[in-house]
């Protein structure tokens, strides 16, 4: 749900005034020019000053605990085999939903275990990473119904 008041409240009193204190803090902030802060961007994720950049990194490791070192070809034999698909078809071109169903669990557990970023496991498939992302968040789905199997008669 979308909460429509929620900007116009952080300028507080009525609509018309709060339209106005709005109006004049976007003017405010074009006025000020371009802001090359905005624009460093680290790692394609965070947009703020490098102290920032390692608290989070800092954070994320201790969060996560353990992160395994499995190539990827590792991971797509193993779900190849598992879930009873041959790799050849994790690897076509075609629009199989097979090897969409193979790898976007694929890319899940790259993710998970090893920390693949979608873009390495995109480029390690020949597809994009938007693709990839709906892939995972596929799969993120399955796994978070309960009793729910990845195997291919759940597709």
């Amino acid at each position: 749900m979308i909460d429509e008041g929620f900007v116009p409240d952080q300028f507080g009193g009525s609509r018309s005034l709060a339209r106005r204190r709005y109006r004049q803090f976007v003017w405010e902030g074009i006025s000020g020019g371009h802001e090359g802060k905005y624009y460093q961007v680290k790692d394609q994720r965070y947009l703020r000053e490098d102290g920032f950049i390692d608290r989070i990194e800092i954070e994320k490791e201790r969060s996560e605990g353990w992160v395994y070192d499995i190539p990827l070809e590792v991971i797509s034999h193993g779900v190849s085999r598992e879930i009873g698909i041959s790799e050849d078809k994790l690897y076509s071109v075609t629009r199989d939903r097979e090897g969409a169903l193979g790898r976007g669990i694929v890319a899940y557990l790259a993710r998970v275990v090893s920390d693949y970023t979608v873009r390495e496991i995109g480029e390690h498939f020949g597809r994009s990473p938007v693709a990839m992302g709906e892939a995972i968040m596929k799969v993120e789905d399955c796994v978070h119904r309960e009793g729910h199997s990845l195997r291919r008669s759940d597709a």
